[in-house]
Formats: C-alpha cells, sequence, structure tokens
C-alpha cells in the first residue's frame, strides 16, 4: 500500500467516525454523583471529593434522601461513603443502575447484591492500618504489591464477594477479609449480573489515608468508569473504495459499530478528518498513518 492509498483510507476513516444524526455535545467535565450521610462532610469525604475534582469529575455530594431521580441520569459515575443511609428508593436505583459503582458502605455492599446479606460475615469492618495486594498486575493494585499501609489504625470496611469477583487486595491481618474487589460489567454477583462495573473498597470513615491508600481509591475509579464492553458482530462492517485506478486506489472493510448510549461513552463528535498534518509513513514491514480530527 503507497502513501495516497493510506491517506485514502484515513479519509475513509474520518467520513466513517461521523455519527448519522450527530448532536452537539459540549466538552466539560464528567458528573460524578457522591452519597454521604450528612450536611457535613468528613475530612476523608472532603479529600475524596478534592480527588475526584483532581480527576477531571465534577461532584455533586449529596445524601441518599436528597438524590434525584435526573441528578443520578446525569452521573457518569456514583460513590457511596460508609456514612451514607441506604435508603430503599436510592438502593434500588442503584441497584439496576449501568452506571459504574465505587462502593466503600458495608450496608450497601450487601443491598447492592455485592457481597451476601449477614453482617459481620459477610461484610463488616475492622480495625487495620494494612492490605495485601492479591492482584498486583491487576489495574485495581494502583501498581502496588504485597503489603502496604493504607490508612492510620481505623475501622477499614471488609466484603467476601462472590466467587465470580476481582479480588484486588485483603485485609492484612485476615486474608479472607476482602478490602479491594470488583465485578466486571456482566459478571455474576450474589443474585444477578453486574449491570455495571462495581468496585468494594476499604476508604475508613476517619482517621487518616495513607498515600498508597489513596493511589488504590484513584485506581478504583478509573477502572471503575473505563467501559469494558466487547464490540458486537461485524454487522456495521462496511466495505470502501477509494481512488481511480491502480496503483492509487484502496479498497478495505472498516470495522465498527453503531453508537449505543448503553454501552457507549459520549465525548466529543468527530467532525472531520483534516488535511493538516495528515501524513502516511512507512515503518518497517508496514504503514504509520497519522491525522488530525476536527471536532
Amino acid at each position: 500500500m503507497n502513501r495516497r492509498s493510506w491517506c485514502l483510507l484515513l479519509c475513509a476513516l474520518g467520513a466513517a467516525l461521523l455519527p448519522a444524526s450527530a448532536a452537539i455535545v459540549s466538552p466539560g467535565r464528567r458528573a460524578a454523583v457522591f452519597l454521604v450521610g450528612a450536611a457535613t462532610r468528613t475530612p476523608i469525604e472532603r479529600a475524596v471529593t478534592e480527588r475526584l475534582e483532581g480527576l477531571g469529575y465534577s461532584v455533586l455530594v449529596t445524601s441518599a434522601g436528597r438524590l434525584k431521580p435526573l441528578e443520578l441520569r446525569r452521573a457518569s459515575l456514583v460513590l457511596v461513603s460508609s456514612s451514607a443511609a441506604a435508603q430503599h428508593s436510592v438502593v434500588s436505583g442503584l441497584r439496576e443502575a449501568s452506571l459504574p459503582l465505587v462502593v466503600w458502605n458495608p450496608g450497601y455492599f450487601a443491598a447492592l447484591g455485592l457481597t451476601g446479606p449477614i453482617d459481620g460475615v459477610d461484610s463488616g469492618t475492622a480495625a487495620e492500618t494494612a492490605l495485601v495486594v492479591t492482584r498486583p498486575e491487576h489495574p485495581l493494585a494502583a501498581g502496588l504489591a504485597g503489603r502496604v499501609a493504607v490508612a492510620s489504625m481505623a475501622d477499614l470496611p471488609w466484603g467476601l464477594p462472590a466467587s465470580d469477583a476481582i479480588v484486588a487486595a485483603s485485609l492484612s491481618g485476615d486474608a479472607s477479609k476482602v478490602a479491594v474487589f470488583a465485578y466486571e460489567e456482566g459478571t455474576r454477583m450474589f443474585d444477578r449480573p453486574a449491570p455495571g462495573r462495581r468496585v468494594g473498597l476499604f476508604l475508613p470513615a476517619d482517621g487518616a489515608v495513607e498515600p498508597a491508600g489513596w493511589r488504590l481509591f484513584e485506581s478504583a475509579v478509573r477502572w471503575a468508569a473505563t467501559r469494558n464492553r466487547a464490540p458486537r458482530a461485524s454487522a456495521r462492517d462496511a466495505e470502501v473504495r477509494a481512488g481511480e485506478a491502480p496503483p492509487f486506489r484502496l479498497d478495505a472493510t472498516l470495522h465498527g459499530d453503531v453508537v449505543d448510549p448503553a454501552s457507549t461513552r459520549r465525548g466529543i463528535d468527530v467532525k472531520a478528518i483534516t488535511l493538516h498534518e495528515l501524513r502516511a509513513e512507512r515503518e518497517g514491514a508496514g504503514w504509520h498513518g497519522h491525522f488530525v480530527a476536527d471536532l
């Protein structure tokens, strides 16, 4: 394939990126709903809010009793603090929501189906300062391994997740008590498949969180907020032919799918591929294409 053919392919790809009916999406910060229990946030809850803002979120801090359905529909992430009350209407909405959830409230672990229902057996808190990372290769481990100090002596939430859960870290003093666990979207929890990614976390209600603890928190947020649904079958593949005659003609198949609001996180729509810095360069046995998108 020569340089001109590569440029034709890039232009064809740009055309394929255009939605059939494009909605204008303004660039902005993602919305996170942070459920707490009281009007006055704890120092850890204030620190959580600041870190979410540092990760690019606009954070709505509210209680379960004040949460409005519209606020939940606008959110791209929901977090549940240990102080949040497990109000039935909110729990019901979160159980069915495809939104990613990050939870460090043992009462919500059971209510959302992340663990079994027996307090002190399936979930609870334990006085601890450190965790043992059991899946150092997983993104939830934040690049950590072995025993890591995560907090000053405090009651850390733990749970016993279902067998299909990802177990990333356990309490240092009791390996059976899992402090960082998660469910991939579609993975079986205790009573249903997970509608979206779910993370159970160890953050304490009070005390101080160590730097490694905050690394684990931020990794949990990043992992939860990343969709991991595989593309559907190739029914949307498109055959493309561009150019006049050999050697300046391109025949190619573009693989893709339609934008599905239930599984595709929307950002800024691509308007077109521009000619600015459009280039194709040979790299070894293949070619490398570069283009700039107009948004």
